[in-house]
């Protein structure tokens, strides 16, 4: 993990959410619908994913390959 609770460089809360404290990210987003008018805003966005380990998915396509190629 990359939150500092666990040794990484992202500051968190403290709370059971772990919410992300004094964070900037240049991010690129596509809008549903273009604006009435081009211009620039400034505005706070909340993105929603789901944890994801890549270490997992890694040892996943290893033992898979591992597997197939043992002639199993």
């Amino acid at each position: 993990m990359l939150d500092a609770t666990h040794g990484g460089p992202i500051r968190v809360s403290t709370n059971s959410k772990r919410e992300v404290q004094h964070a900037l990210y240049r991010v690129r987003l596509r809008l549903a619908e273009p604006l009435p008018q081009a211009r620039t805003a400034l505005v706070d966005v909340v993105i929603h994913g789901q944890p994801y380990a890549i270490a997992a998915d890694w040892l996943r396509t290893l033992g898979s390959a591992i597997i197939r190629e043992s002639g199993f």
